[in-house]
């Protein structure tokens, strides 16, 4: 009996074969240089396949963001592997004797502000430091997002965000262990952003 030995590279979708022997074998064998070096570049790309798919999917520094349970979609998130906890652009927050939790999305300045007030009972408060090192005081709360394809219940502050381009922060809370994130990709706002800082060379000027 034969021994056909052979390696199938399911990136390239290449069948590679080295030689048929009696038994397995490299050394002592025709071609063992290119034979060697070709074993070598597909366990390289079959590590770092694995080491992809370990990490997560990429995504990149702007996202579209969902609310499910909200009923709110695609809303455009500035992604931000600096920041710990995740931020949401709220307004007229009220904490109520019942114990549950008021705000509106947004808010009247906004596109995309539809005057929906969301409730909820999860929620807690936090002070947080911006990068300014200002200490702010702030609501936290638990909602199911969808990123990328991906559901997943996350924290978020509550914060104005009505001087920011974007309306969402996704911070490391929802990136870690699931997400990679490569700048090159993504959705940004490019018209929205450079409007933005236009403004703020104005006010320096």
């Amino acid at each position: 009996m034969n021994i056909v030995d052979i390696v199938f590279d399911k990136n390239t979708e290449k069948h590679l074969f080295f030689e048929v022997n009696r038994s397995p074998q490299i050394e002592a064998s025709s071609f063992t240089d290119q034979k060697a070096q070709e074993i070598n570049s597909y366990f390289m790309r079959e590590m770092d396949l694995n080491l992809s798919k370990k990490a997560g999917k990429t995504i990149g520094r702007v996202e579209n963001i969902s609310f499910p349970e909200l009923g709110v979609e695609n809303i455009p998130a500035r992604v931000d592997t600096g920041a710990k906890l995740s931020s949401l652009w709220a307004s007229d927050i009220e904490q109520h004797p019942d114990g549950t939790l008021s705000f509106n999305l947004f808010n009247s300045s906004s596109p995309l502000f539809s005057g929906q007030k969301v409730t909820v009972s999860n929620f807690s408060e936090i002070v947080i430091s911006s990068s300014m090192g200002i200490a702010q005081r702030r609501y936290k709360v638990k909602l199911l997002t969808k990123l990328h394809g991906r559901k997943i219940r996350a924290s978020f502050t509550l914060a104005d965000r009505s001087t920011q381009v974007y309306p969402v922060l996704v911070g490391r809370n929802i990136l870690h262990g699931k997400f990679v994130v490569d700048v090159k990709h993504g959705k940004p706002l490019l018209e929205a952003e450079r409007k933005r800082r236009k403004q703020l060379d104005e006010l320096i000027d």
